[in-house]
């Protein structure tokens, strides 16, 4: 609980600065990350106004990078809200984006939030059944899967969860990954929530 209220303090005073300061991508940005914190702290009118805040941005902007940001916060706000076909159609929009983006920048933060997009793509087909497409999606995403350390245990995990579990079960296939977390370094073996907040 003091970590959340701390991550909330730190998130408004971005946002109050990136809207002061009128530039697009700091809005986008930090107005995205300010949804999962409002409703993991249950402040569900206030991720009500940020979504409306991000939804006018995809109106007035071309910025892709900005649109990026914002339909990857729409995305969560409504898997949050846990309204998936409206969350899957923010994502993949995001990363239609992102994948031309992170084709030509340098900047490791596109490749990890198409690694984190993909991942709640996978849980959205699984939430519905779609195992192929889970698959693919995750499959997709897991080329940048170590743009962090989280990341490379999260795809890791969810790998044997669905070669366990899913219809597309593959005991090989899951005793690899597990192996594979097996060898990971004490300390990076816990994950916090499914939400991975991009930098």
């Amino acid at each position: 609980a003091a970590r959340l209220a701390s991550a909330l303090v730190y998130m408004q005073l971005a946002a109050r600065e990136s809207l002061q300061s009128g530039a697009i991508g700091l809005i986008a940005w930090s107005q995205s990350n300010m949804i999962p914190l409002y409703m993991q702290a249950q402040k569900t009118a206030a991720a009500d106004s940020v979504a409306e805040i991000l939804k006018s941005i995809t109106d007035t902007t071309r910025d892709e990078p900005a649109l990026t940001k914002c339909y990857y916060g729409l995305g969560n706000y409504y898997y949050l809200k846990s309204y998936y076909a409206t969350a899957q159609g923010y994502f993949l929009k995001s990363l239609e984006i992102n994948k031309r983006i992170s084709e030509t920048s340098d900047d490791n933060r596109y490749r990890m939030e198409y690694a984190v997009q993909s991942y709640m793509l996978y849980k959205i087909y699984c939430n519905n059944e779609l195992f192929d497409k889970a698959l693919a999606a995750h499959r997709d995403g897991s080329r940048f899967m170590h743009s962090s350390s989280t990341l490379t245990l999260r795809y890791q995990s969810a790998y044997v969860d669905a070669y366990t579990n899913l219809p597309i079960a593959n005991i090989d296939s899951a005793l690899y990954y597990y192996h594979r977390l097996e060898e990971a370094p004490k300390g990076t073996k816990g994950m916090g929530s499914e939400y991975v907040m991009s930098n």
